[in-house]
């Protein structure tokens, strides 16, 4: 139990010295603790390489956030561990948001008519095309060219 006092306000004196922005202090923290924040990360990830980039942003917000850590309120390594965990969680629901978008991209293209008509026509009415073409046609040559 001492023990692990003395871990928490050696920890903490070192959030002290990275808000005062010292980087020796930055890096000692970062080998206390970054091995653990790690495999949370990797537990609510399950991919090493995302898990990676959460412990580098972990980090970047620490040296960043240290003036606003609060003793008083818990020790440094849950303040740093409720960093990695509402990093990682946001990483995840990203990850799903885009796995939505994809899946909604492919629904919405396998519901295109493959038999009809190829080209505009398949997303503009024939009276768009007409009304484009005529557009078209009232341009000079030079502007119209490659079209």
């Amino acid at each position: 139990m001492l023990e692990r006092q003395a871990t928490d306000e050696a920890q903490a004196q070192l959030l002290q010295r990275i808000a005062a922005r010292d980087l020796a202090a930055l890096e000692e923290f970062y080998d206390q603790i970054s091995t653990p924040l790690f495999s949370v990360a990797l537990r609510i990830l399950s991919e090493a390489a995302e898990a990676e980039e959460v412990i580098q942003d972990v980090f970047v917000q620490i040296w960043e956030k240290a003036t606003t850590f609060d003793p008083t309120l818990g020790s440094s390594f849950h303040w740093a561990l409720s960093i990695t965990r509402h990093r990682a969680i946001d990483r995840l629901r990203a990850r799903q948001r885009r796995a939505r978008l994809v899946d909604d991209l492919q629904k919405t293209a396998a519901e295109v008519d493959p038999s009809g008509p190829s080209g505009p026509t398949t997303v503009l009415g024939s009276d768009d095309v007409a009304n484009i073409r005529s557009a078209l046609a009232g341009l000079p040559q030079e502007q119209r060219s490659g079209y």
